[in-house]
Protein backbone atom coordinates (compact mmCIF):
# COMPACT_ATOMS: atom_id res chain seq x y z
CA UNK A 1 0.00 0.00 0.00
CA UNK A 2 1.33 3.43 -0.93
CA UNK A 3 1.93 5.91 1.87
CA UNK A 4 0.59 9.44 2.18
CA UNK A 5 2.97 12.13 0.84
CA UNK A 6 2.41 14.32 3.87
CA UNK A 7 3.30 11.48 6.22
CA UNK A 8 6.48 10.65 4.29
CA UNK A 9 7.89 14.07 3.38
CA UNK A 10 6.49 16.17 6.23
CA UNK A 11 6.44 13.85 9.20
CA UNK A 12 7.03 15.62 12.50
CA UNK A 13 10.00 13.35 13.10
CA UNK A 14 11.72 14.23 9.85
CA UNK A 15 10.72 17.91 9.92
CA UNK A 16 9.91 19.16 13.43
CA UNK A 17 7.74 22.23 13.81
CA UNK A 18 9.47 25.61 14.06
CA UNK A 19 8.38 29.25 14.27
CA UNK A 20 9.45 29.87 10.67
CA UNK A 21 5.93 29.63 9.16
CA UNK A 22 4.64 32.29 11.55
CA UNK A 23 7.57 34.58 10.75
CA UNK A 24 7.04 34.09 7.02
CA UNK A 25 3.30 34.75 7.32
CA UNK A 26 4.04 38.02 9.16
CA UNK A 27 6.60 39.04 6.52
CA UNK A 28 4.19 38.40 3.64
CA UNK A 29 1.34 40.20 5.38
CA UNK A 30 3.53 43.24 5.94
CA UNK A 31 5.17 43.24 2.51
CA UNK A 32 1.97 42.78 0.51
CA UNK A 33 -0.39 44.82 2.67
CA UNK A 34 -2.70 41.99 3.66
CA UNK A 35 -5.24 43.03 6.27
CA UNK A 36 -6.92 41.60 9.33
CA UNK A 37 -10.19 40.05 8.26
CA UNK A 38 -8.99 39.25 4.73
CA UNK A 39 -10.19 35.84 3.55
CA UNK A 40 -7.26 33.64 2.55
CA UNK A 41 -7.29 30.29 0.74
CA UNK A 42 -4.21 28.18 1.55
CA UNK A 43 -3.92 25.60 -1.23
CA UNK A 44 -2.00 22.39 -0.45
CA UNK A 45 -1.83 23.41 3.20
CA UNK A 46 0.00 20.28 4.39
CA UNK A 47 0.54 20.53 8.13
CA UNK A 48 -1.28 23.90 8.04
CA UNK A 49 1.61 25.73 9.67
CA UNK A 50 1.30 28.67 7.29
CA UNK A 51 -2.48 28.59 7.75
CA UNK A 52 -1.92 28.83 11.50
CA UNK A 53 0.45 31.75 11.03
CA UNK A 54 -2.01 33.69 8.89
CA UNK A 55 -4.92 32.88 11.20
CA UNK A 56 -2.98 34.03 14.28
CA UNK A 57 -2.50 37.42 12.61
CA UNK A 58 -6.18 37.98 11.97
CA UNK A 59 -6.86 36.53 8.53
CA UNK A 60 -9.83 34.22 7.97
CA UNK A 61 -8.28 31.06 6.56
CA UNK A 62 -9.64 28.18 4.53
CA UNK A 63 -7.18 25.35 3.91
CA UNK A 64 -7.25 22.95 0.94
CA UNK A 65 -5.39 19.66 0.71
CA UNK A 66 -5.73 16.15 -0.71
CA UNK A 67 -4.03 14.44 2.22
CA UNK A 68 -6.37 12.74 4.71
CA UNK A 69 -4.05 13.91 7.50
CA UNK A 70 -4.36 17.58 6.60
CA UNK A 71 -7.87 18.06 8.00
CA UNK A 72 -6.77 17.62 11.61
CA UNK A 73 -3.86 20.02 11.12
CA UNK A 74 -6.10 22.63 9.51
CA UNK A 75 -8.76 22.35 12.19
CA UNK A 76 -6.21 22.72 14.97
CA UNK A 77 -4.86 25.81 13.18
CA UNK A 78 -8.28 27.46 13.32
CA UNK A 79 -8.90 27.12 9.58
CA UNK A 80 -11.84 25.81 7.64
CA UNK A 81 -10.93 22.77 5.56
CA UNK A 82 -11.75 21.66 2.02
CA UNK A 83 -10.67 18.19 0.88
CA UNK A 84 -9.59 18.44 -2.75
CA UNK A 85 -6.91 17.15 -5.10
CA UNK A 86 -5.94 19.89 -7.55
CA UNK A 87 -6.47 18.73 -11.13
CA UNK A 88 -6.56 20.80 -14.35
CA UNK A 89 -9.98 19.34 -15.19
CA UNK A 90 -11.53 19.93 -11.76
CA UNK A 91 -11.99 23.32 -10.09
CA UNK A 92 -11.37 23.83 -6.40
CA UNK A 93 -14.86 23.54 -4.86
CA UNK A 94 -15.24 27.13 -3.65
CA UNK A 95 -17.39 29.89 -5.23
CA UNK A 96 -16.21 32.39 -7.81
CA UNK A 97 -14.94 35.69 -6.41
CA UNK A 98 -14.97 34.49 -2.82
CA UNK A 99 -11.44 35.17 -1.46
CA UNK A 100 -9.17 38.18 -0.97
CA UNK A 101 -5.93 36.18 -1.06
CA UNK A 102 -4.80 32.80 -2.39
CA UNK A 103 -1.56 31.41 -1.03
CA UNK A 104 0.44 28.29 -1.72
CA UNK A 105 3.96 27.28 -0.78
CA UNK A 106 6.02 24.49 -2.31
CA UNK A 107 3.12 23.34 -4.46
CA UNK A 108 3.13 24.69 -8.03
CA UNK A 109 6.33 22.77 -8.79
CA UNK A 110 4.25 19.60 -8.39
CA UNK A 111 1.84 20.60 -11.19
CA UNK A 112 2.17 19.64 -14.86
CA UNK A 113 -0.28 22.39 -15.86
CA UNK A 114 0.39 25.35 -13.54
CA UNK A 115 -1.40 27.83 -15.82
CA UNK A 116 -4.66 25.89 -15.40
CA UNK A 117 -4.25 26.10 -11.62
CA UNK A 118 -3.51 29.83 -11.80
CA UNK A 119 -6.62 30.33 -13.93
CA UNK A 120 -8.71 28.62 -11.25
CA UNK A 121 -7.14 30.94 -8.67
CA UNK A 122 -8.16 33.89 -10.85
CA UNK A 123 -11.75 32.61 -10.82
CA UNK A 124 -11.75 32.27 -7.03
CA UNK A 125 -10.31 35.70 -6.19
CA UNK A 126 -12.33 38.84 -5.70
CA UNK A 127 -11.46 41.75 -8.04
CA UNK A 128 -8.33 43.35 -6.61
CA UNK A 129 -7.42 40.15 -4.78
CA UNK A 130 -3.87 38.81 -4.66
CA UNK A 131 -2.30 35.43 -5.31
CA UNK A 132 1.04 34.48 -3.71
CA UNK A 133 2.87 31.48 -5.17
CA UNK A 134 6.03 30.33 -3.36
CA UNK A 135 8.22 27.67 -4.97
CA UNK A 136 11.90 26.64 -5.00
CA UNK A 137 13.93 28.89 -7.27
CA UNK A 138 15.24 26.75 -10.13
CA UNK A 139 18.49 28.67 -10.58
CA UNK A 140 19.47 28.09 -6.95
CA UNK A 141 18.10 24.55 -6.61
CA UNK A 142 18.97 22.76 -9.85
CA UNK A 143 21.15 20.11 -8.24
CA UNK A 144 18.54 19.08 -5.66
CA UNK A 145 15.22 19.96 -7.31
CA UNK A 146 14.50 16.41 -8.42
CA UNK A 147 15.45 14.90 -5.07
CA UNK A 148 11.67 15.03 -4.63
CA UNK A 149 10.24 12.53 -7.12
CA UNK A 150 6.92 14.44 -7.26
CA UNK A 151 8.55 17.63 -8.58
CA UNK A 152 7.71 18.12 -12.26
CA UNK A 153 7.80 21.86 -13.11
CA UNK A 154 10.75 24.09 -12.16
CA UNK A 155 10.26 27.86 -12.02
CA UNK A 156 12.47 30.87 -12.65
CA UNK A 157 11.52 34.50 -12.16
CA UNK A 158 10.66 34.66 -15.87
CA UNK A 159 8.42 31.59 -15.95
CA UNK A 160 6.63 32.61 -12.75
CA UNK A 161 5.81 35.95 -14.34
CA UNK A 162 4.56 34.12 -17.45
CA UNK A 163 2.23 31.87 -15.45
CA UNK A 164 0.69 34.86 -13.70
CA UNK A 165 0.26 36.93 -16.85
CA UNK A 166 -1.02 34.06 -18.99
CA UNK A 167 -3.75 33.37 -16.43
CA UNK A 168 -4.92 37.00 -16.41
CA UNK A 169 -3.13 38.49 -13.39
CA UNK A 170 -1.21 41.72 -13.22
CA UNK A 171 2.20 40.49 -12.06
CA UNK A 172 3.18 42.63 -9.09
CA UNK A 173 6.46 40.80 -8.47
CA UNK A 174 8.50 37.71 -9.19
CA UNK A 175 11.42 37.72 -6.79
CA UNK A 176 13.83 35.44 -4.94
CA UNK A 177 14.46 35.43 -1.20
CA UNK A 178 16.28 33.40 1.42
CA UNK A 179 14.38 31.45 4.03
CA UNK A 180 16.47 33.02 6.76
CA UNK A 181 14.40 35.65 8.58
CA UNK A 182 17.53 37.55 9.59
CA UNK A 183 18.22 38.26 5.90
CA UNK A 184 14.83 39.98 5.57
CA UNK A 185 15.90 42.54 8.15
CA UNK A 186 19.63 42.81 7.51
CA UNK A 187 20.97 43.65 4.03
CA UNK A 188 24.47 42.95 5.35
CA UNK A 189 23.62 39.38 6.37
CA UNK A 190 21.82 38.83 3.09
CA UNK A 191 24.90 40.03 1.22
CA UNK A 192 27.07 37.66 3.26
CA UNK A 193 24.77 34.75 2.43
CA UNK A 194 24.90 35.64 -1.25
CA UNK A 195 28.71 35.77 -1.15
CA UNK A 196 29.14 32.32 0.40
CA UNK A 197 26.25 30.61 -1.45
CA UNK A 198 28.33 29.44 -4.47
CA UNK A 199 30.80 27.74 -2.11
CA UNK A 200 28.23 25.74 -0.13
CA UNK A 201 27.77 22.00 -0.87
CA UNK A 202 24.40 21.35 -2.49
CA UNK A 203 23.17 18.97 0.22
CA UNK A 204 24.56 20.54 3.36
CA UNK A 205 22.46 20.00 6.47
CA UNK A 206 23.70 23.10 8.30
CA UNK A 207 20.75 25.47 8.56
CA UNK A 208 22.45 28.80 7.87
CA UNK A 209 24.47 27.38 5.00
CA UNK A 210 21.56 25.48 3.47
CA UNK A 211 19.17 28.42 3.46
CA UNK A 212 21.89 30.76 2.21
CA UNK A 213 22.17 28.55 -0.85
CA UNK A 214 18.59 27.35 -1.46
CA UNK A 215 16.52 30.34 -2.51
CA UNK A 216 12.74 30.50 -2.64
CA UNK A 217 10.86 32.20 -5.45
CA UNK A 218 7.75 34.29 -4.78
CA UNK A 219 5.31 35.27 -7.49
CA UNK A 220 2.63 37.83 -6.61
CA UNK A 221 -0.27 38.62 -8.90
CA UNK A 222 -3.33 40.86 -8.60
CA UNK A 223 -6.69 40.28 -10.21
CA UNK A 224 -7.70 43.50 -11.99
CA UNK A 225 -10.55 45.41 -10.37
Amino acid sequence: MSRDYLDVEYSLTAKPQTNYPSLLAAELISRWNLKRGDSLLDVACGRAEMAAGFASLGLTVTAVDASPEARAYATSAGANFVAHSVDPKTSIPVPDGSFDVIFCKSFVEHLREPVAFAEDCYRILKPGGKVLFLTPDWEANQKIFFDDVTHVTPFSRATMRQVLELSGFDCLASYRFRQLPITWRSPAVNALSATIAPLIPSRTTRKFLRWSRELMLCGVGAKPK
